[in-house]
C-alpha cells in the first residue's frame, strides 16, 4: 500500500472511480475513431463504385457510338424480339414431338425436312433444297449379357454403322483397357475376346470420342472379335450414349457398341480383382443407301457477300434430338425469321443452312462444301455454327484474325452484355464447322456452353441418348441463345467494313 500511496479503503474507491472514468473516455474515443474510419472506408467504397459504374456505362456508350445509330437500333429491336418471341420454342416442341428422332436415311428425318421447308415458306424465306446421298443404317436389335461369374443384363447401344454379330451373338471374355497403348501391350489376351475401352470423359471430349470412332478398328487389328466403349459422358444414370464407328476398309469390321459409365467401371473393378468376365453380345443391323436434303434460305443483302448461320437437322435414332440438334436448328432459323419479320436490310446476305447427315460422317456439310466451294472461298465472310444444345450459353467460340475477334467482342460487350456475360474466346466446336474451316479461310464462330458446369440438363448428360427429349429445353436459355446469335450475325452482316480475314 505504501508503494502506491494508498492509506485507506477510501483511497481504493477513489482510484477505482478515476480508472473507470478514464476507461469510459478511452472507450468513447475508440468508438469515435472507429466511426470515423468506417465512414472514410464507406466513402471510399461509394466513390470507387461510382467511378466503376461511370466507367462501365461510359464504356458502353463509347462502344455503342462506334456503331452506326441505325444499326444500333436494329440490333436492339432484333434482340428484344428474340427475347420475347415464343415461335422458336413452340416450333422446337413441334419438331421433336411430331417427328421424334431424325436419323440419317429415315422417313422421320425427311418428313421433318418437309415440315421445315413448309414453315420457312410461311415465313416468306423461299427455302432451297439440295439432295445428298446418305447411308441408311438401321438398328434392329441389341443386347449384352454377363454369362460368368454372374448372370446380368447390361444396357447397351450399338454404335451407328456397326456391323451385326452372328445370329447367336458373340460369347467371349471382356478385356478392359484404358488406351491404345495398353491394347497392344495386352495383345495376347485380346485376341479372340471382346475389348472394352474404359476412357473417361474429363474436360476433353475429343479423346473419348476418338475411341468411339476408331476403337473397333484398333481392336480388330489386335485380334478382338468385338469392341465396347465407355459412354462419352461425365455423368450417368446408367443410360448408354451412342455415336458413330468409322471402319477402315483394310481392317476386319467387328461389331461395336457403347455401355454405361457405371458398367464400364464395374468391369474395371472386376478385372482389377482378377475376376474373369464372360459376355454375350448380340447386335442386328441393316445397311443401305438413301437420299436426304440440305435446306438453304436467305435474307438478301445489298452485296454478294455471305454470312452463314448453320446447324445440323439430323439427330441420332434414340431420343428426339432436342439438344442435339433441334435447338441449334431452330436458333439458326429464328435468326433469319426474326430479321425478315421486322424488315431489316443487311448489307451482306444472311444465309441459314441446315445440314443433313452430320451424325453419319458429316455428309451434308461435305456435299455443301463441294457444291458451294467458290462462294465459300470468295464471298463468305463468316460462319456461325450452332451445335451445343442452346443450353446455358456461356461463350462465343471464335477463329479468325485478331482484328475480327476484337470487333466481335465489341459487338458482344455493347449489345449482349446486359443479357449474358459472354466472352469471345479462341477456338470453335462443331464438326461441320471444323470441316468448312479446314478448307476455307473464313471467320468461324459458335455459341458454346462450358461442359464441366453442373447446371441441370447439361448437353452431354443427355447427348446421343434416349433422354435427349424436348423436356430438357429451357425456354429462357433458348431465347437468350437466339438473341445472342441474332445480334452477332446481323451486326457482322450489316457493318460497313467486312471482317478482316486471318
Amino acid at each position: 500500500n505504501a508503494e502506491y500511496g494508498v492509506k485507506s479503503v477510501m483511497d481504493y474507491r477513489i482510484i477505482d472511480e478515476d480508472t473507470l472514468l478514464e476507461d469510459r473516455k478511452n472507450t468513447r474515443r475508440k468508438k469515435i475513431i472507429g466511426c470515423i474510419v468506417f465512414s472514410v472506408i464507406l466513402f471510399i467504397v461509394v466513390i470507387l463504385a461510382a467511378i466503376g459504374f461511370a466507367l462501365y456505362f461510359t464504356g458502353i456508350l463509347w462502344n455503342e457510338n462506334k456503331f452506326d445509330k441505325v444499326l444500333s437500333e436494329d440490333l436492339k429491336s432484333l434482340k428484344q424480339e428474340a427475347l420475347t418471341s415464343d415461335v422458336g420454342y413452340t416450333r422446337l416442341q413441334q419438331l421433336c414431338d411430331t417427328f421424334g428422332s431424325r436419323f440419317t436415311g429415315s422417313d422421320n428425318l425427311e418428313n421433318a425436312i418437309d415440315w421445315v421447308v413448309a414453315k420457312m415458306e410461311e415465313d416468306g424465306l423461299s427455302p432451297v433444297q439440295e439432295y445428298v446421298t446418305v447411308p441408311k443404317w438401321q438398328r434392329i436389335a441389341e443386347s449384352l449379357r454377363i454369362e460368368e461369374p454372374i448372370q446380368r443384363i447390361i444396357p447397351v447401344l450399338a454404335l451407328g454403322n456397326s456391323v451385326s454379330t452372328p445370329p447367336n451373338g458373340i460369347t467371349a471374355e471382356v478385356i478392359v483397357v484404358s488406351n491404345f497403348t495398353e491394347l497392344f501391350e495386352r495383345i495376347d489376351e485380346v485376341a479372340g475376346n471382346i475389348v472394352l475401352f474404359n476412357v473417361p470423359f474429363t474436360d476433353n471430349y475429343t479423346t473419348p470420342a476418338l475411341y468411339r470412332e476408331i476403337g473397333a478398328v484398333e481392336a480388330a487389328r489386335a485380334g478382338a472379335v468385338a469392341s465396347l466403349i465407355r459412354s462419352v459422358t461425365r455423368y450417368s444414370l446408367r443410360i448408354p450414349h451412342t455415336g458413330e464407328v468409322v471402319y477402315d476398309e483394310g481392317v476386319a469390321k467387328i461389331p461395336a457398341a457403347a455401355i454405361t459409365v457405371e458398367d464400364a467401371d464395374f468391369f474395371q473393378r472386376m478385372q482389377d480383382r482378377g475376376i474373369d468376365i464372360v459376355l454375350t453380345l448380340s447386335i442386328t443391323t441393316q445397311q443401305a443407301q438413301s437420299n436426304s436434303r440440305n435446306i438453304l434460305a436467305y435474307l438478301e443483302g445489298s452485296t454478294d457477300e455471305d454470312v452463314i448461320v448453320g446447324a445440323h437437322i439430323d439427330s441420332w435414332d434414340v431420343g428426339s434430338g432436342a439438344l442435339d440438334n433441334g435447338g441449334g436448328c431452330i436458333a439458326a432459323w429464328e435468326v433469319l425469321r426474326i430479321a425478315k419479320m421486322i424488315n431489316l436490310k443487311p448489307k451482306r446476305n444472311i444465309k441459314v443452312v441446315l445440314w443433313t447427315s452430320n451424325e453419319m460422317s458429316n455428309l451434308g456439310v461435305k456435299a455443301y462444301a463441294q457444291a458451294h466451294a467458290e462462294s465459300l472461298r470468295d464471298k463468305t465472310v463468316a460462319i456461325f455454327y450452332s451445335d451445343s444444345g442452346v443450353v446455358s450459353p456461356a461463350y462465343i467460340g471464335f477463329t479468325g484474325s485478331s482484328e475480327s475477334q476484337k470487333l466481335v467482342q465489341s459487338i458482344v460487350s455493347t449489345f449482349v452484355s446486359d443479357l449474358l456475360p459472354l466472352k469471345v474466346q479462341e477456338g470453335v466446336t462443331g464438326s461441320d464447322l471444323t470441316i468448312l474451316l479446314e478448307q476455307f479461310n473464313v471467320t468461324g464462330l459458335n455459341l458454346g456452353t462450358y461442359w464441366h458446369d453442373r447446371i441441370p440438363f447439361k448437353y452431354f448428360d443427355n447427348h446421343h441418348t434416349t433422354a435427349d427429349t424436348f423436356d430438357k429445353i429451357n425456354k429462357a436459355d433458348l431465347q437468350k441463345s437466339i438473341a445472342s446469335m441474332s445480334v452477332v450475325i446481323y451486326a457482322i452482316a450489316a457493318l460497313e467494313d467486312t471482317l478482316p480475314k486471318a
